[in-house]
């Protein structure tokens, strides 16, 4: 097995990797040290920030096909609307499910450690 170098030709899928297999651990580790709730936060949360991740990749490359008139208007629409219909979904969390807040916003952060994981590795390696 060899290992795959991390560079700019890869780094989406980097991300996308680290992201999956950095929720699984820290749903287990919530799992282990705290509890289901807790753990269900961190794995809901971390849900809501891939999917909404996948959306927003799915908009940019969807308006980059566009007209420059007609993607900056798409692009913004779906803007308004994916935030809107994220910030529901958070609300439903909260206030009718069991989970822990605390849980849900380190799932949220979910894509923030990854890219922040990621540009040290690429700072550290010179990007080799």
């Amino acid at each position: 097995m060899t290992a795959t170098r991390i560079h700019e030709n890869n780094l989406l899928t980097a991300v996308v990797v680290g992201s999956w297999l950095l929720l699984a651990i820290m749903t287990v580790a919530g799992y282990l040290l705290g509890s289901v709730q807790f753990a269900g936060g961190i794995l809901a949360g971390g849900i809501l920030a891939l999917a909404n991740y996948y959306w927003l990749l799915r908009i940019i490359r969807r308006a980059l096909g566009l007209e420059a008139h007609q993607a900056a208007r798409f692009a913004q629409l779906r803007y308004l609307l994916r935030f809107a219909i994220l910030a529901f979904v958070i609300y439903l969390l909260v206030v009718y499910t069991g989970i822990e807040v605390l849980g849900l916003i380190l799932g949220l952060s979910l894509l923030v450690i990854v890219i922040t994981a990621l540009a040290i590795y690429m700072f550290v390696t010179k990007g080799d």
